[in-house]
């Protein structure tokens, strides 16, 4: 009977969550060495379950190799050194990946572990379903802040022009809304807020895309937005609160309306960082009924961030900020004004398509109610939801401005899908000079020609998922600068 099981043990081989070989073995085909010792193991990363962490010894240049249906047509980055944890990163949901380490020792010669498997779970992010295009639309991978309010859900994923999901994080309760990558090109800051903001919660998350670590910093009356500064602080839209006398309100009312604070990664809830922007004090304009939205009936008052029976006056939900020109871009929905902020004094530099009459610009109406994320020197890509539009539509619009003449101006505009995008959305340039679009409530995700008139690609979650914000990187293992 003993010797039975120790047969029965021979011909079961390995776990499949560990590749090794007792003895070694060369590969005809390649010369390599499947060397004694070389064991190694994989494992679902701590915070990112589709990525596949490989551990392993052995002195040399380092890497894991890995594909689908037994292939090896993939390869990580190398790393020097002894002992190693590498990472598997853009697998799809539901697949069963190959893998096998690879050690290049200093005499030249390969080692590999034998091969392994690594099951990349099913992804719980809402199925995105490609309509338009195909795989070679791209070759990197689009982020998309995804929200699903009906099963009070949120993720920051990353999707392959298949439209699989092929990494993400979750959060329950919150909304993901907005979300960018981090200055150090390895791992990505998202925005966790209280879905209806009347509870003051709000924290950035950073987790890196290896999935090995993640961090949470507390923004105090947080909401909608931030930017990472090169001093590796963030600056975040806040928000303020003033009681003001009205002609025509029995009694004072007490609007709320943005500040930008700004503070250091890993704050807590007892800081108070300080306010480096507030539109009651920097704009020189007096809180008005300026829209629908903000005018003073039962329904625009509630509960804002902790503080009762506030009437929201701006609704900051866009913060850019580039380094060239030290300066942020606050862009608020209700006032549909375009801030520039000199970064350093908080003063306002100009006005863009603001209502009433305080637009620095010769210009008419260019958007209504709108969200952004990407601006350069000179323009913007601006995602128009249109709540004032007459009849009500979304569109995406290349915005130009020159700060000489002070005139602005629409270069094109892209037509969205059916439907009004009623809340959140976004537009991005991408690297080869493409539009990104996120479309919001319609829960579609499009790529544009650079002028907007061909539709190369599109997906969709199915409304009324939200598809809030998005971002394209060609590399997830390096992922492009901010600025």
């Amino acid at each position: 009977m003993r010797w039975f099981v120790l047969l029965l043990l021979a011909c079961n081989g390995k776990d499949s969550d560990t590749a090794g070989d007792a003895g070694a073995d060369t590969d005809d085909t390649d010369g390599s060495t499947v060397a004694p010792g070389l064991i190694a193991t994989v494992a679902p990363s701590p915070f990112v379950p589709a990525v596949g962490l490989v551990t392993f010894a052995g002195a040399g240049t380092a890497s894991v190799e890995y594909g689908l249906a037994g292939a090896f047509d993939h390869v990580t980055p190398t790393v020097d050194g002894s002992a190693h944890t590498i990472a598997m990163i853009g697998l799809k949901a539901g697949q069963s990946y190959s893998w096998r380490a690879v050690v290049v020792d200093a005499a030249g010669q390969r080692l590999e572990s034998a091969p392994g498997t690594f099951v990349v779970p099913a992804a719980p992010v809402p199925a995105l379903t490609v309509s338009a295009g195909d795989a070679s639309a791209f070759a990197g991978s689009v982020m998309v802040s995804v929200i699903d309010r009906a099963v009070a859900k949120s993720w920051l994923a990353f999707a392959d022009s298949d439209g699989d999901w092929v990494w993400w994080v979750e959060t329950l309760g919150n909304g993901i809304i907005n979300a960018e990558f981090g200055n150090d090109g390895k791992s990505v800051v998202y925005g966790e807020y209280n879905n209806d903001e009347a509870i003051d919660s709000g924290h950035l998350v950073r987790v890196s895309m290896d999935g090995t670590t993640r961090t949470e910093t507390r923004v105090l009356r947080g909401h909608h937005d931030f930017s990472e500064q090169p001093d590796g602080e963030f600056a975040f839209v806040s928000m303020e609160f003033a009681t003001v006398p009205m002609e025509g309100t029995p009694e004072p009312v007490k609007f709320g309306a943005d500040t930008i604070r700004k503070g250091p990664e890993g704050m807590g809830d007892s800081d108070v960082p300080p306010i480096v922007f507030d539109t009651f004090e920097y704009t020189g304009a007096e809180p008005s009924f300026v829209c629908s939205h903000v005018e003073p009936t039962l329904t625009n008052f509630g509960i804002k961030l902790g503080e009762s029976a506030v009437l929201e006056w701006t609704h900051g939900n866009s913060l850019v900020y580039l380094p060239a020109q030290n300066a942020w871009y606050l862009n608020a929905r209700y006032t549909d004004w375009l801030l520039k902020i000199d970064a350093t004094s908080g003063q306002v530099l100009w006005e863009l398509n603001g209502t009433g009459t305080r637009g620095s610009f010769t210009n008419g109406v260019l958007w209504s109610h709108s969200h952004l994320s990407d601006v350069w020197d000179g323009g913007a890509l601006v995602f128009d939801n249109g709540d004032h539009h007459v009849p009500q539509d979304s569109r995406i619009v290349q915005v130009s401005w020159d700060e000489v003449e002070m005139t602005a101006g629409i270069d094109f505009e892209i037509e969205g899908p059916p439907g009004f995008a009623s809340a959140i959305g976004d537009a991005r340039r991408m690297p080869d000079g493409r539009v990104l679009g996120a479309w919001g409530n319609l829960g579609e995700v499009t790529i544009h020609s650079g002028d907007g008139a061909v539709l190369d690609w599109q997906a969709g979650l199915g409304s009324p998922r939200f598809a809030a914000r998005a971002r394209y990187a060609d590399d997830l293992y390096v992922l492009p600068d901010e600025d």
